[in-house]
């Protein structure tokens, strides 16, 4: 029975591992998402005060300037990082509920 503690001990230590790790990749994606988020209140903030700008000519060299591309891959990177966060946190649930079953079945 002792050995029989000591590797759902082994076991049940391995799953804190794995969800350790799950919550700072986590972490790491909404310090990600933060920063992001700012850069992109930082640029709306900017495009108002090109519009003051004195003539058209400078509006508009100015916003054709900016890559067409941005406005999706920011998209897609947000779309990126949600599937991300989900699949962490549907890996989080698979290791509770192994977890869980362990220590159900062992009696503990």
């Amino acid at each position: 029975k002792s050995n029989e503690l000591q590797r759902i001990k082994l076991e049940l230590t391995q799953i804190k591992s794995n969800i350790d790790s799950l919550l700072g990749r986590l972490e790491e994606i909404s310090r990600e998402k933060v920063g992001h988020t700012e850069s992109r209140k930082k640029a709306d903030e900017v495009r108002p005060e090109l519009s003051h700008a004195d003539s058209a000519s400078e509006t508009a060299e100015t916003l054709t300037e900016e890559p067409l591309g941005d406005d999706g891959e920011c998209e897609e990177l947000e779309q990126g990082e949600a599937t991300e966060d989900n699949e962490c946190e549907d890996e989080m649930v698979r290791l509770e509920t192994l977890g869980t079953l362990i220590i159900h079945n062992k009696g503990i």
